[in-house]
């Protein structure tokens, strides 16, 4: 399963994808976790899953809803604690709360 993270250059969410990869690996779960920057998203959303975005690129939400709705992927915003605390278990349980919907 494919989980695209956005946040405004892909270099804050490098620390938070790294610990993610390590949670999901524990947890054995098949989670592809990518950290990208907002400007590469058209390029990176083909076989995506679920995209998150940091707090720091929220604006963008309705532009990015607009941008994936042909291929029907949920898009969902982390909030801004938990991001900036880099706690790879909660958003990895947001992440299997968003794929149960």
């Amino acid at each position: 399963m494919k989980i695209v993270l956005v946040c405004s250059a892909g270099m804050s969410s490098g620390e938070l994808v790294n610990k993610m990869k390590i949670i999901s690996d524990e947890r054995k779960l098949d989670l592809d976790i990518k950290g990208i920057g907002y400007t590469d998203i058209i390029n990176e959303i083909d076989g995506a899953n679920v995209i998150l975005l940091g707090p720091q690129v929220k604006y963008s939400l309705r532009k990015v809803v607009e941008i994936v709705e042909p291929r029907d992927i949920p898009v969902e915003i982390i909030d801004h604690l938990t991001y900036g605390m880099r706690n790879a278990e909660k958003v990895i349980d947001f992440i299997i709360n968003i794929i149960k919907k």
